[in-house]
């Protein structure tokens, strides 16, 4: 083989690596968009909540809250997702039944949140216990 069929060859396996890493990268991102469903009643979702906020000493957020959530789902195996856990994010339904959680203990004032507002939760929005 002449030195140029050989660089063309490299060239080659170089381009296929890339490929290859590429679409790595993107079925990586694809996942990331598949957030995941729990299967608990909101009875139950309400006693995790509360097991939280319990464990936290001051303030937490609500993004902490809901992979908490998904933390002890995933754990228990009550998620809707089959084997392989796409995402680590919980689905925006499940965050809405946190949501009415978090904002039913606000209106029991034993929380507070920096926006104001108790009905609108972003994952950045912090949630602070109120002293007693």
């Amino acid at each position: 083989m002449d030195f140029w069929q050989h660089r063309w060859n490299e060239s080659l396996q170089f381009n296929t690596a890339c490929q290859n890493k590429n679409v790595l990268k993107i079925q990586k991102a694809m996942t990331i968009n598949n957030p995941i469903s729990v299967t608990y009643s909101d009875s139950k979702l309400r006693i995790l909540v509360e097991e939280y906020i319990t464990m936290q000493k001051k303030e937490f957020t609500f993004k902490e809250v809901c992979s908490y959530i998904l933390y002890r789902a995933m754990e228990e195996e009550r998620t809707k997702s089959e084997d392989l856990y796409e995402s680590n994010e919980l689905a925006p339904a499940d965050c809405e039944r946190v949501s009415r959680i978090l904002e039913k203990i606000i209106v029991e004032s034993r929380l507070t949140t920096n926006t104001g507002n108790g009905s609108i939760f972003t994952n950045e929005t912090m949630v602070a216990k109120v002293k007693e």
